[in-house]
């Protein structure tokens, strides 16, 4: 009899919808407006806003991928090699209704492959009342391959999220819209 109870018990659980959440896993209240993907400009303190688009799509189990444009304009102290970002990776958990806390980490190499720095984003975020928009800051650690890290820079960054339906959206260097196209 015992043992039907417990089996009944689990059966219960199991159709209920009741299961142990893998980690990082957020219920729905907790992941508030931000799970999707969003446009980000970039803007790093005393700079001028960049002109390269970048793409952040955040999932419901706090799991943030980035996509930034592959190849880096040539710097100074690059020896006239070009460096190429990959996608970053990272986590996000929420810090209220529609607030988050962001780490993400990217590897950047040269043009032949060698490791060049890997690039730790700190930031936090807010969604707007509407959901369509974010806005936050952020802090970039660089961690060069040659041990000569400079000190870390902060900056702002705002998103609109990328939504099906027509949404109109400007490329940087164009003046003209680009629509994307109705579902």
């Amino acid at each position: 009899m015992r043992r039907m109870l417990v089996i009944a018990l689990v059966v219960g659980f199991m159709l209920s919808g009741w299961s142990t959440p893998a980690t990082g896993a957020r219920d729905d209240a907790a992941v508030g407006p931000l799970v999707g993907s969003w446009l980000v400009e970039v803007e790093f303190a005393g700079q001028p806003p960049l002109q390269l688009p970048n793409l952040v799509s955040f999932t419901s189990d706090g799991i943030v991928t980035v996509a930034t444009p592959t190849l880096l304009p040539e710097t100074p102290d690059s020896g006239g090699s070009r460096n190429l970002f990959r996608a970053g990776q990272g986590a996000w958990r929420a810090t209220g209704e529609a607030g988050a806390d962001v780490r993400f980490i990217f590897l950047v190499v040269d043009e032949r492959g060698n490791p060049v720095s890997i690039n730790i984003v700190d930031g936090h975020l807010e969604v707007d009342k509407g959901g369509e928009s974010y806005t936050g800051e952020f802090t970039l650690m660089i961690a060069s391959a040659t041990g000569e890290n400079p000190p870390a820079t902060s900056g702002s960054w705002r998103a609109t999220r990328i939504s099906p339906g027509g949404t109109a959206i400007a490329m940087p260097e164009e003046s003209e819209a680009i629509a994307t196209p109705a579902t």
